[in-house]
């Protein structure tokens, strides 16, 4: 009898065991694709400059519409959504990122819609647009590209490059501010970026500064200059570098617009500094920063932070600590 039992025992325990073996090889299957659509970049830096670069060529492109294509970048892998107006303007998107260097593949999903000029963004609902504070950019990356293509336009016009116009893009609203020396810059600085696409409004903060031809008030300032010979060579000596890098502009946009980004990416991932409070603009390699800070140490951060990017030549650090 208790050989019996014995036999039996065996004969469950070798049913049992294939089928325990089977479902622990089946419970793990759902974990790749769950794993896969929770999937987190490990360089979201270097992605972060590969969807930069991708944007900045649909942008140069006249074939490919910058607006209606989305960018994303994981690992090195492009993943292009949005539509297109045709099957040629999809295959040169995807052309154009696969040209970019670090990018190992490109998943193209872009979505053929003759006749429609509207993104699959601009089609979201408006709780999906407005989620984010105020103040702050729903789109960073499609506003960083309409700042750029408003200041190439103000670089290439004779009339607007004279004047010191910085320029701000949140959720497709664009904001200038700085200094001009007419009317007629500023109208012109503001007629030229409502024309810019996916510029949906403009605010003007600009100041005009008339300038002064009294001969008094020249013949005081010559005055002064010859009063004081020292203060009037330190002026000669730091004034024209100050001038030269507002009134050029950038010679690289792209690139400039790329080390913005990069900046601002480190800065975000920082918890000792404030994404939000801190202002970054770069004009050909040097890195402006502006804005507030809590502390001194805030502020060093985020000098630190800036000079730490290939690319930056230098920082000028004009943060104010509160």
């Amino acid at each position: 009898m208790k050989t019996l039992l014995a036999t039996a025992g065996l004969l469950m325990g070798a049913f049992v065991l294939p089928l325990a073996g089977h479902a622990a090889d089946k419970a793990p299957a759902a974990t790749p694709s769950t794993s896969e659509s929770m999937k987190r970049s490990d360089q979201p830096v270097e992605d972060t400059v590969i969807t930069t670069k991708v944007k900045a060529l649909y942008v140069k492109d006249t074939d490919v519409s910058a607006l209606n294509i989305e960018v994303k970048t994981v690992d090195g892998e492009v993943h292009l959504t949005g539509s297109a107006k045709t099957r040629r303007e999809a295959d040169k998107a995807a052309s154009l990122a696969r040209s970019v260097a670090g990018v190992k593949s490109v998943k193209n999903d872009i979505q053929i819609a003759p006749g429609s000029t509207a993104s699959a963004r601009d089609n979201a609902p408006d709780k999906d647009r407005t989620a984010t504070k105020p103040g702050r950019s729903a789109h960073p990356i499609d506003d960083a590209f309409i700042t750029t293509k408003v200041k190439a336009q103000f670089i290439q016009d004779k009339i607007i490059r004279k004047a010191h116009i910085d320029v701000k893009t949140v959720n497709g609203e664009v904001q200038l501010s700085g200094t001009a020396d007419s009317k007629k810059q500023v109208s012109k600085a503001v007629s030229t970026a409502r024309k810019v696409k996916g510029v949906k409004s403009v605010k003007n903060d600009v100041q005009v500064v008339a300038q002064t031809d009294n001969s008094s008030v020249k013949d005081r300032t010559a005055r002064s200059a010859q009063s004081a010979p020292s203060e009037a060579s330190n002026m000669e000596k730091t004034k024209p570098q100050a001038t030269a890098t507002t009134k050029s502009g950038s010679n690289q946009p792209v690139e400039d617009s790329v080390i913005t980004t990069k900046v601002k990416a480190l800065m975000v991932k920082d918890k000792d500094v404030s994404a939000s409070s801190v202002e970054v603009k770069t004009v050909n390699g040097v890195v402006h920063l502006s804005g507030t800070a809590k502390s001194r140490q805030e502020a060093d951060k985020a000098v630190s932070i800036a000079r730490g990017v290939t690319g930056v030549t230098s920082v000028q650090n004009d943060i104010k600590v509160q």
